[in-house]
């Protein structure tokens, strides 16, 4: 596996992944436990879509520091969260606010790499409750669990003098704090806590029923000041045990999530010396659960002093070695709608590596999917939205991206015309006829660098009139759809009736599905001005469509970049021979004088008749002289 830069748009992240990986597991139940063992390596070559990897990471916002947790109120925004003690929101654009939601620094201890603020909830009942909560080290090495309030006169500030301290736990260590706060389905409050550091888990805490370190914690916040212990935990009526735990034998439970649809809580648990741990707890336990460590990492024993039998041990659905990684940054059940295909499937990641997975039940099986290797980023955490898109965080890149399945994809449907092949009701041209439209997509060179491959071994249309260049941009207006938002480009053929169509001369071109905000097209002709639409591509299903030939309006600039080539039809201007978006002097001595006279395949035949003669010159470069594009750029 090998990253690519989008050559097109270089803050746009691309990955090319050459194989993707399928492990069958099977279970077999020895000794009391779950083992896991791979009887069946299956490698699939991993097909791709317009040139475009199957998988992707969608860059969706960036410029944070040590980014270590995403969370959603419920509304349009996420909100990071930056160990050295800020919140920051983002808004349904991808734009992040300048003023921190939250920033708590002075109270915030992150000396060592493992502290800081960690975690945030927001209550299932916000804005309403205005209440959200935190995980932070602080004052005497201890984690402190805190409830804030939103400002009453400003949704996007919390009001810093509002902590409500709920739980404030030592920490004999400066690493293995767990962080990770979320509310249950039932709407408690669930706590993730390391085993308190160094390693080997020396305090043996994780074991300890007496130690909250090493567990998950579940209690009512609704309730008690400044809570109660649910009824339904299960240690609440055990005298030798905390009635706030809820699980237990965790090392440094980096990550925990309930799947949204069914309740089923997953756990990634950082491993010690050889194995990461992914861990499944289904939503109709009790609790109660151990996890094994320190007597188990993963399914292996690690120290089983003083241990039970192996019976007594929830062990992982899934482990890896460090072989594939080091450090687990577990993640969340997909359930949005944008990316059918990742339906259902548990997103996880590896800091060291860069490599994302998933896991999926089927036939009561664990199936485990390589989704991908993304350097370099050192993957911290994952992140869900109020629809149930995924989002990942890249620790040292500071980007925050949407996790995106190109696998579906949308149709594009757009009409245009050119100025001079226009004649009647439709375009005509006798490139086709004459066998002159190249077989390769002309498009790969200066000034519009496309690295697509499009080829095809003959013209397959009668109808076909020439090739174009469609660019997507996914832009919150025309005005800031700059070339910075092209999320795609893709070379097709345009027909006499002005449609523009894949490489089979008939079907629509299709794109994969990563719309963050919404489309803008722009249309790039090898001797023509290009234009981009003036507003967003209209939406029916997973099909965009526009039309650039009803008026002048269609165009982005108007009649600047824009023309009406016969009564009530408009066109994209001829006489830009070297595409730099402007008829000028370049075109007229550069281009059409080294061209004049040739026939085929020239830039400066304007009017596609396979000849480069006085008429493109006469007829169409000079009275277009000074016409320019209005593309953003």
């Amino acid at each position: 596996m090998y990253p690519i830069i989008n050559k097109n748009n270089p803050s746009v992240l691309s990955y090319q992944i050459q194989l993707k990986m399928k492990v069958h597991f099977v279970s077999l139940v020895k000794e009391g436990f779950l083992k896991i063992i791979i009887p069946l390596l299956l490698l699939h070559s991993l097909t791709t879509v317009n040139g475009q990897a199957v998988n992707s990471l969608i860059p969706y916002a960036s410029g944070f520091d040590d980014p270590v947790s995403i969370a959603n109120c419920g509304d349009s925004r996420l909100f990071v969260v930056c160990r050295a003690g800020y919140v920051f929101a983002i808004d349904s654009a991808g734009i992040v606010s300048t003023v921190p939601f939250l920033n708590i620094d002075t109270r915030v201890k992150s000396n060592s790499s493992e502290q800081g603020l960690l975690g945030l909830a927001f209550h299932p009942e916000y804005p309403d409750s205005g209440f959200f909560y935190v995980n932070y080290t602080g004052v005497g090495d201890s984690t402190h669990i805190s409830r804030f309030t939103v400002s009453s006169s400003n949704p996007d500030e919390a009001d810093t003098l509002s902590e409500l301290k709920l739980l404030t736990i030592y920490q004999p260590y400066a690493n293995h704090n767990g962080g990770n706060l979320s509310f249950g389905p039932e709407g408690y409050l669930y706590i993730g806590l390391g085993d308190g550091g160094s390693s080997g888990d020396p305090g043996n805490r994780a074991q300890n029923l007496q130690e909250y370190l090493g567990k998950i914690l579940r209690i009512d916040i609704d309730h008690g000041n400044p809570y109660t212990v649910p009824l339904t935990n299960p240690f609440y009526n055990d005298p030798s045990a905390l009635g706030e735990i809820w699980a237990l034998g965790l090392r440094n439970p980096w990550r925990f999530s309930f799947d949204r649809i069914t309740g089923d809580l997953w756990i990634a648990d950082v491993g010690q010396n050889n194995y990461e741990e992914i861990d499944f707890q289904p939503a109709a336990s009790p609790g109660g659960e151990n996890y094994g460590w320190r007597c188990y990492e993963g399914n292996s024993p690690y120290n089983t002093t003083g241990c039970g039998i192996s019976g007594l041990y929830t062990f992982p659905i899934h482990e890896y070695s460090h072989s594939l990684g080091c450090s687990v940054s577990g993640g969340f059940v997909y359930r949005g709608s944008m990316f059918p295909g990742l339906f259902g499937r548990y997103f996880f990641a590896d800091y060291c590596t860069n490599r994302v997975w998933t896991i999926i039940n089927t036939g009561g099986s664990w199936l485990i999917e390589d989704f991908g290797q993304f350097s370099p980023n050192n993957f911290s955490t994952f992140g869900e939205d109020a629809e149930g898109e995924l989002y990942i965080a890249g620790y040292s890149s500071g980007i925050i991206y949407r996790i995106g399945d190109n696998s579906s994809v949308i149709n594009i449907e757009i009409s245009i015309n050119l100025e001079g092949p226009f004649s009647g009701s439709q375009m005509m041209t006798g490139l086709n006829a004459s066998m002159n439209i190249p077989l390769i997509q002309p498009y790969n060179t200066i000034p519009w660098n496309y690295q697509g491959t499009e080829s095809v071994a003959f013209i397959p249309n009668a109808d076909v009139v020439d090739w174009v260049l469609v660019e997507l941009r996914d832009a919150t207006a025309a005005a800031v759809a700059t070339a910075a938002t092209a999320v795609a480009r893709q070379a097709g053929f345009l027909l006499k009736d002005g449609r523009i169509v894949a490489t089979d001369g008939f079907s629509s071109l299709q794109f994969n599905n990563f719309i963050n905000h919404q489309l803008f097209i722009v249309i790039w002709h090898r001797n023509h001005l290009g234009v981009m639409s003036a507003i967003p591509l209209v939406n029916t299903g997973n099909t965009y469509s526009y039309d650039f030939s009803t008026g002048s309006g269609q165009a982005h600039g108007g009649v600047s970049g824009h023309k009406e080539i016969a009564t009530g039809i408009w066109g994209m201007i001829a006489g830009n021979s070297d595409g730099n978006n402007t008829v000028n002097d370049i075109d007229k001595t550069a281009g059409w004088n080294e061209e004049a006279g040739h026939s085929g395949y020239e830039p400066s035949d304007f009017n596609l008749d396979a000849e480069v003669s006085n008429s493109d010159k006469n007829d169409f470069l000079i009275p277009n002289y000074s016409r320019t594009s209005q593309i953003p750029e």
